[in-house]
């Protein structure tokens, strides 16, 4: 299937309710760099890496919504710490709106889990990695999005 097609049904079911529950881990923390925006930012690179990446492998809805997930909820453990923990407590708080909220968890949301947990590991950038893998994605767009004024930002705090 086109992959615009299933990134577009894919933030149709959850580009809201993710964003706004990005945003509510971040009600009383003033953390411009790393809030609901940077979240929705790093979507927006997996985006463009997953449409550079189908032209040599077919996504799955189920693989593309655990990234939509996994890029809004991997640094929403720095509500919590800012220290190296903040990945688990991201996938902690993404485990937590699932068993707080009627929206039925997708399949394989651990694999989702994971990439928030290690999305701060950089071994990807060492041999060959798994360009498929949600984490190595994550991660990459991550990276992304700490160039420019938002590296700055997000350097400076």
């Amino acid at each position: 299937m086109n992959p615009d097609k299933l990134l577009y049904e894919v933030e149709k079911k959850w580009l809201n309710k993710l964003f706004y529950a990005s945003a509510d881990c971040f009600t009383d923390i003033a953390l411009p760099s790393h809030d609901q925006w940077h979240h929705y930012r790093v979507w927006l690179y997996a985006k463009e890496l997953v449409k550079a990446l189908s032209k040599n492998y077919e996504f799955t809805y189920n693989q593309l919504t655990n990234l939509l997930i996994a890029c809004f909820f991997h640094d929403t453990g720095m509500s919590l710490t800012r220290d190296e923990k903040h990945g688990k407590e991201g996938a902690i708080l993404c485990k937590q709106f699932f068993s707080n909220t009627t929206i039925q968890k997708p399949e394989n949301l651990n694999t989702a889990l994971k990439a928030i947990e290690h999305h701060d590991d950089k071994t990807y950038k060492q041999g060959k990695p798994d360009t498929r893998s949600l984490t190595t994605i994550l991660a990459t767009a991550d990276d992304l999005d700490a160039f420019g004024y938002t590296g700055i930002l997000r350097y400076a705090e």
